[in-house]
């Protein structure tokens, strides 16, 4: 939990971390997080990349484990990879439960979570928004 007094590195450490835990949650939470936003997986791939940057160019992950850093590495490399693809279809919601890349995407975030030892739990900054859980039907 942030504070007053948290330092840049932990403001910064604690979204991304948040981002990375959006990443891992299965389509229909994600879609249920963003379901204001027709482009929910562009959302959580800028809200990434905006903290994984900021984390490595100011140095924050420098005195990580080498498989800590890969973990993060990874998440990036597949959204930018998709980014390349230019391709608007794959950042729509509809994409988050269809596209094999968003599975491949949930599968890394939730690697990282686990490498990172990081929550799998809802992200802080959506854990307030009314979120419908349902068992999936075998």
């Amino acid at each position: 939990m942030l504070t007053d007094d948290s330092t840049p590195a932990e403001v910064t450490l604690y979204y991304l971390e948040d981002a990375v835990r959006s990443l891992a949650q299965p389509a229909g939470i994600k879609q249920q997080l963003f379901a204001e936003n027709p482009l929910a997986g562009g959302e959580m791939a800028v809200d990434f990349d905006a903290w994984y940057v900021h984390a490595v160019r100011d140095g924050y992950l420098a005195d990580w484990a080498p498989e800590q850093c890969r973990a993060l590495e990874k998440i990036d490399h597949l959204l930018t990879g998709m980014t390349a693809l230019q391709d608007i279809e794959l950042w729509t919601s509809e994409a988050l439960a269809t596209s094999p890349a968003w599975a491949t995407v949930r599968a890394a975030a939730q690697d990282g979570l686990s490498t990172l030892q990081w929550s799998l739990d809802l992200p802080e900054s959506v854990q307030n928004k009314t979120i419908v859980l349902v068992e999936p039907q075998k």
